[in-house]
């Protein structure tokens, strides 16, 4: 467009120039891409460049927007496809079994509410008006996200999706000051939005139909809401697919930062290799996606994807010292990663036995880490008394082990001990992937079990799923004061339940269970995985009789459950 224009004014200069009888040569021609340049803060070489990507448009001022298709897929038999014996889940959409937080609480949900930026995932539909897309859509309303068809409710199965996608955005942005929510800032931070709207006028106007996403490039926090909001459209990535469209949000957000795409050869996208693929790139089909500064063979672009978005939001301080004699004491709740260089040491104390230390995600990074651990246990001088990285391997394109960490030493004496934590890699950037941003959130649970005694056995938490951590090496007891309400007449049948946490503290969630039947012991569906710091959950359920049952979860394992007397959903 902007090439267009200033050829046409060219011509336009040398034909006046003529009719006046002024020579031609003494006219300069300019380039046309240099105005369209000088918009986007860039030179006209690395705009001509970045056009090369047949994905980036320029608007009607000249402004830089991305246009990505799709589930783009573009080399199946390079030698880079997904892993034989890793499983074929594609076709409906997959939705985690549980949600880390209580499901009225989809639409309340903070990464960081503190932190003086935001990423704000509109996901109930939203009024899109005076902005720079309306010169291709008219102002008006756009319905957001529903995988049943009906867009003025939502349903359980789609508040877990949503909370799904909301988890796997913050842990892709988990090592910045940045709060990623559910929840309408309403203007009051600076930031962007990413709207996730099953509106194909919009689609059609923006992409001709057929896109996963559109986002103007580098306008994180400026500008106020001209070029917002990046668009995720959820009816062309598999329905609306939890995994599909969390990688469609972190991606069209990372070109409001100044993303650009990480590809391969020829092609525009890298869908990745083993278990691994860029954000940047095309993640859909790869458990462990994380930022990238193109270090795989064949990469595109160099660009270091971790240094530009902390260009607009910093990282997060370092809650821990890399050594014995800079070591944190503090153990309790969740920790960060967030650099190649940063690594956490913890003090463990003394133990006259075996030291258990495990490093989980906690439920908000379960379903899509991008943290590989390593631990180390460590004396005072800083010696490795023993270490754990285990091998990881593909599961599904949701689902990956071998993430978290955990090792059991014999100790040679009563110490004190200390134990790291560093994000690590596999194998080489071609065939796997480098330390560069295996960073992000984890908990830690320790137990030192006396000689003759049975130490705990490690949970395996795989990616994809919401596994407990804690830092219990027992099991927790049970919840207290378990108490079941009806639901209000009129509007939604609901039923709610409440509960006091139990006594002892590193509990990392609750499991609750709907019943239904004569004595209420029939199971309603899955059972739901709630955050630690829930204390209540409401159902929304057919009319009938109900009760719940409500057992305590830590890194030993679960409680005995609680029921809690019938009552009555209406």
């Amino acid at each position: 467009m902007a090439q267009a224009r200033l050829v046409i004014a060219v011509a336009a200069l040398s034909g006046a120039a003529s009719l006046l009888g002024v020579t031609s040569p003494t006219l300069a021609s300019p380039d046309p891409l240099a105005a369209a340049a000088e918009r986007n803060d860039m030179s006209t070489a690395e705009l001509r460049d970045l056009m090369e990507d047949p994905t980036v448009q320029l608007d009607h001022t000249d402004k830089i927007y991305y246009v990505d298709p799709a589930g783009e897929h573009d080399h199946e038999d390079d030698g880079h496809s997904a892993e034989e014996g890793a499983a074929d889940d594609e076709g409906e959409p997959q939705v985690a079994q549980g949600a880390p937080y209580a499901l009225d609480q989809t639409f309340l949900l903070h990464s960081r509410p503190s932190a003086p930026a935001v990423i704000f995932i509109d996901l109930d539909g939203a009024r899109v008006a005076g902005t720079a897309w309306n010169s291709k859509i008219p102002d008006g309303d756009h319905r957001g996200y529903s995988l049943d068809g009906d867009y003025s409710t939502f349903n359980d199965a789609e508040r877990t999706a949503i909370q799904e996608i909301w988890a796997r955005v913050a842990e892709d942005y988990a090592p910045f000051n940045v709060d990623v929510t559910t929840q309408d800032p309403l203007g009051s931070k600076p930031g962007t939005k990413a709207l996730v709207a099953d509106s194909q006028s919009a689609a059609n106007a923006l992409c001709g139909g057929g896109c996963g996403g559109v986002a103007y490039l580098k306008v994180f926090g400026s500008g106020g809401t001209r070029f917002q909001p990046a668009w995720i459209f959820p009816q062309n990535l598999a329905g609306g697919d939890p995994k599909s469209v969390a990688e469609a949000v972190s991606h069209e957000v990372g070109h409001n930062f100044g993303l650009d795409h990480d590809g391969y050869a020829s092609y525009g996208y890298y869908s990745g290799h083993g278990v691994w693929a860029p954000i940047m790139g095309a993640g859909y089909d790869r458990p462990v996606t994380q930022w990238s500064r193109g270090e795989y063979a064949g990469a595109t672009t160099g660009q270091d994807d971790l240094a530009i978005i902390a260009g607009s939001v910093p990282l997060v301080a370092d809650e821990a010292g890399d050594t014995p004699g800079t070591a944190s004491t503090n153990l309790a709740g969740t920790k960060l990663i967030t650099s190649a260089s940063d690594r956490d040491v913890y003090a463990l104390g003394t133990c006259n036995g075996t030291f258990s230390v495990f490093a989980l995600p906690p439920p908000t990074a379960a379903l899509g880490p991008n943290l590989d651990v390593r631990l180390d246990l460590l004396d005072s001088a800083g010696n490795v008394a023993g270490s754990a990285d285990p091998p990881v391997t593909m599961l599904s394109r949701t689902t990956a082990r071998g993430l978290s960490a955990g090792l059991t030493v014999p100790l040679p004496s009563a110490g004190p001990w200390f134990v790291r934590v560093d994000g690590t890699g596999v194998g080489t950037p071609s065939d796997g992937y480098s330390d560069y941003a295996s960073i992000g959130s984890y908990t830690l649970s320790v137990t030192c079990t006396p000689p003759g005694g049975t130490p705990p056995a490690f949970p395996e938490a795989d990616s994809g799923s919401v596994t407990p951590g804690g830092t219990s090496g027992t099991k927790p007891s049970a919840p207290s004061k378990v108490k079941a309400r009806s639901g209000k007449p009129g509007g939604k049948a609901t039923a709610s339940v409440s509960w006091k946490a139990p006594q002892g503290g590193g509990i990392t969630g609750y499991r609750v269970v709907v019943m239904k039947g004569p004595k209420g012991s029939r199971a309603m569906g899955s059972p739901i995985t709630t955050a630690a710091r829930a204390k209540s959950y409401v159902a929304t359920l057919r009319p009938g009789r109900y009760r719940f049952a409500i057992a305590a979860i830590n890194a030993a394992g679960m409680s005995s459950p609680v029921a809690s007397k019938t009552v009555i959903a209406r």
